[in-house]
């Protein structure tokens, strides 16, 4: 990805994050992906545990104030964590995508193409 498509894409995820429903439209396109991997929520009588979507070394999930929660997780532990403005979050996920298709390759970046498509299309654009 060029720089130029990566901030196409922060702004992209930063307008659908803006939207009611964002977080849950964006991490259901990003499900999309090969090799991202989708854990359900976790709910007992004493705990719950929210679903989240690994995608490389990041985690996404929806925080309870509905904004899109991240934590950075190496090796399967979590080193850092927190909950993203819409601004913030364009940056983070575009900086995991850039990262997911440079791992996986020419198929990875038309992947993810066909996920900003569709999420541009969700905007009301082309």
């Amino acid at each position: 990805m060029s720089a130029d498509s990566v901030d196409s894409t922060a702004d992209i995820v930063q307008r659908i994050l803006e939207t009611g429903g964002g977080v849950g439209l964006l991490l259901e396109s990003l499900m999309g992906l090969p090799n991202a991997h989708w854990t359900p929520p976790k709910k007992s009588i004493f705990s719950s545990k929210p679903g989240y979507l690994q995608l490389g070394d990041w985690r996404y999930t929806q925080a309870a104030d509905g904004r899109l929660s991240s934590a950075h997780a190496v090796a399967g532990v979590v080193i850092a964590s927190g909950e993203l403005s819409p601004a913030e979050a364009g940056t983070n996920v575009a900086a995991a995508l850039q990262k997911y298709v440079r791992d996986h390759g020419p198929r990875a970046s038309e992947d993810v193409q066909a996920i900003l498509a569709g999420l541009s299309a969700a905007l009301g654009e082309g």
